[in-house]
């Protein structure tokens, strides 16, 4: 079964994006605090890692790297989602995601995305 944390800064969505994880088949957590993704992260040993850019006071690429630049986290798949676009939402960051997902998202564009990074 594919593992996955989302973090992301809407909290209706962060429950959706649950839901679809779940009715998918995968093993899902998800969290609205990002000071707990490493903690997480480490315990639950995802195998993907779904994160929104923008996070309130923390920022989604900024995490990315954090988890990049981590041995024991640099193997994980990380994909961005955000509602701006891709080319300027990376600009200027050392982050370099697998994938990254617009919002509006599809939900089998989503399930389609995740299950290319896992396989």
């Amino acid at each position: 079964m594919c593992s996955v944390i989302s973090r992301l800064h809407n909290e209706e969505i962060l429950w959706i994006v649950g839901e679809i994880f779940k009715h998918a088949g995968f093993e899902s957590k998800c969290s609205y605090d990002p000071s707990d993704l490493m903690p997480l992260t480490e315990e639950f040993k995802p195998d993907l890692i779904l994160l929104d850019v923008q996070l309130g006071k923390h920022d989604g690429r900024q995490l990315c790297s954090n988890l990049q630049s981590e041995p024991h986290t640099q193997h994980i798949p990380v994909v961005l989602m955000s509602a701006n676009k891709k080319s300027s939402v990376l600009d200027g960051f050392n982050c370099k995601p697998k994938a990254f997902i617009n919002k509006p998202f599809d939900i089998d564009e989503l399930i389609s995305c995740v299950n290319q990074q896992i396989t």
